[in-house]
């Protein structure tokens, strides 16, 4: 796991200069307020000069101009001023915050390698998960195809939230739709050889070239071998005809390709003619 102190946006040159500019004119903005509210404080106490005073300092010679117009000049510089610090400090902030994403882009792109790992192996296990899901949930399909109650005996035990891969009642699980993102944004995470349903929506023409999903052998026979087996430990190799019409073949094949316990207890496997009659 990478130290964050290692790429810390406050250790990024450009961002310092920049931030240290910043505080800068934000300690004169205040400065600023600080004159402009004394200025202000002033002219709310003056005392205007009388009539007469005004005589009097006519006839000493004196100007006539408000006693108050060199204070209201300097207010109206120091606002002025205000408004272009106002001003300075937005463009900076912006200014930063091009800069922060700048920075994260570059912190980003050298780390991408290192998330991507961790992302396969999320993917991984999402998917893995979710065949072990699909397993769990054809294992019980199959002992409900050929008739048998299982529920008093053997506790239904799916991971809810998760869905399987290759759901017929749900293409949409959670679990495909984490992998299909991970298929668009970190394709080098995505598992291989992994085959997503069609047509997801958020996901169209991203779908695999490859042909549709199939049950694996290891599937089929968990299938197979729950179905010979029967509900009283004599199930007998007609009963194969619960299994749904899709899957006769396969299983036929499977039949013939892996050891099947006699229904009698007896051992080896089937001949051909046995196959046969």
């Amino acid at each position: 796991m990478p130290d964050p102190r290692s790429f810390a946006l406050t250790q990024f040159p450009e961002y310092q200069a920049a931030q240290k500019r910043l505080g800068e004119v934000q300690l004169e903005l205040v400065e600023v307020e600080k004159k402009i509210g004394g200025i202000l404080t002033d002219l709310t106490h003056h005392t205007p000069l009388s009539f007469t005073e005004k005589a009097r300092a006519l006839l000493a010679g004196k100007s006539l101009a408000r006693e108050t117009e060199p204070a209201l000049t300097e207010l109206g510089r120091l606002q002025e001023r205000r408004r272009l610090l106002g001003e300075a400090i937005k463009l900076q902030r912006q200014s930063m915050q091009d800069l922060g994403y700048r920075f994260a882009e570059r912190v980003c792109t050298d780390l991408r390698p290192d998330y991507i790992k961790i992302v396969a192996r999320v993917a991984a296990a999402v998917a893995e998960l979710g065949a072990a899901l699909d397993e769990e949930r054809e294992f019980r399909m199959a002992l409900q195809e050929a008739g048998v109650e299982y529920s008093s005996y053997l506790r239904p035990m799916p991971f809810l939230g998760v869905g399987g891969l290759d759901d017929p009642a749900n293409p949409q699980t959670n679990a495909v739709l984490y992998l299909a993102e991970v298929r668009r944004y970190y394709p080098e995470a995505f598992p291989k050889n992994l085959i997503l349903p069609p047509g997801l929506p958020g996901f169209e023409g991203e779908d695999s070239a490859a042909p549709p999903r199939k049950l694996s052998g290891r599937k089929l026979r968990v299938k197979l071998n729950t179905i010979l087996a029967g509900p009283d430990g004599c199930g007998n190799y007609g009963e194969i005809v619960a299994v749904p019409e899709e899957f006769a073949r396969e299983l036929i094949a499977l039949q013939r390709a892996w050891p099947v316990p006699h229904p009698q207890g007896g051992k080896g496997e089937k001949t051909d003619a046995e196959w046969a009659a």
